[in-house]
Formats: structure tokens, C-alpha cells, sequence
């Protein structure tokens, strides 16, 4: 009966390492959104680098300058713009900065999101990217998303001050 036991033991241990090793890892991204399609539940993703000051390796490797590149302590390096399509999950979580409520952190749904993106968009980006006055911009604002087998399952926006 003992044998039986370390048998059926073994090969339960043996089950959890296969479906323990088996377990998609959640990846981590941040970077601009856009080109959201609501039927599709997709949308556009141009991934950025959040760099800090105290990063010294990166802040040397990029030739940044402490005293200028950092003014509100991180600096986005964007080194080429390259949208590459996520799809949604249909369980995916979404928070954005309220501008409403000093910024505040608000979950949403899927539909608040979008309309929120859209407003903060037309509010603040578009009439940037139809001044001719400005040439080189990069004022959309950075998410972080969560990426498990390919789809996204939650957003999060970046404060920028």
C-alpha cells in the first residue's frame, strides 16, 4: 500500500511540475495607445522606455543629461515609433487618471476608457499635432499594459507631470 502511495505521490509531483512550467507569464509593457477599435476590442501600441534618473547605466548609455533630460525625474525614450496590434481580453481591467478629481485613479470599463482616451485626445493632443509651430512631439500619454498569451488584460495610465 506504501508503494502505491510514493507512486501516486511521484506522479502527482510530476503533474504539478508540467502544469507549473506550462503557466504563461504575464508581461509587463508601457507605451502609447492608439487606433482603439471598439468592435474589435484591439488596438495600436507604440512601447516606450520609462527611464529615471537614479538609472545610471541607462541614463550614461543613452547620453542623457541629468541636469536637463529629467525635469519631473523620468524621461520617455521612444526609439522608433512601432505599433505593433494587441487584442483585448474580454476580462481586462482598465484605470485612468480622472483629471475631474486631481488626477485620481478611476477603474472603468471597457467603454469609459475609450471615451475617456478619446476626450483626453481631442482635449489636449490634437490641437498639439495641428500647431505648425510644432515640429517633433511625443505628448500622448503612456500605459502600462499587462500582456498573458498575447492579450491584453489590463491598462493602466501613466501620470506624467
Amino acid at each position: 500500500m506504501n508503494k502505491k502511495k510514493g507512486i501516486a505521490y511521484l506522479l502527482l509531483l510530476i503533474l504539478f511540475i508540467i502544469v507549473g512550467c506550462n503557466t504563461p507569464k504575464t508581461i509587463t509593457k508601457i507605451g502609447y495607445i492608439s487606433n482603439i477599435s471598439k468592435e474589435n476590442m484591439q488596438f495600436d501600441f507604440d512601447e516606450i522606455e520609462w527611464v529615471r534618473k537614479n538609472d545610471i547605466k541607462r541614463v550614461e548609455d543613452l547620453k542623457l543629461n541629468n541636469d536637463t533630460d529629467f525635469p519631473n525625474g523620468f524621461y520617455i525614450y521612444n526609439f522608433s515609433i512601432d505599433n505593433v496590434t494587441y487584442k483585448l481580453s474580454k476580462d481586462a481591467t482598465f484605470e485612468f487618471l480622472d483629471e475631474n478629481k486631481n488626477f485620481s485613479i478611476k477603474k472603468s470599463t471597457y467603454d469609459e476608457f475609450i471615451a475617456h482616451h478619446n476626450r483626453f485626445f481631442n482635449k489636449f493632443i490634437k490641437p498639439l499635432l495641428e500647431d505648425e509651430n510644432i515640429k517633433d512631439i511625443n505628448f500622448f500619454t503612456p500605459y502600462w499594459i499587462e500582456i498573458k498569451n498575447d492579450i491584453v488584460i489590463s491598462i493602466k495610465q501613466q501620470y506624467c507631470p
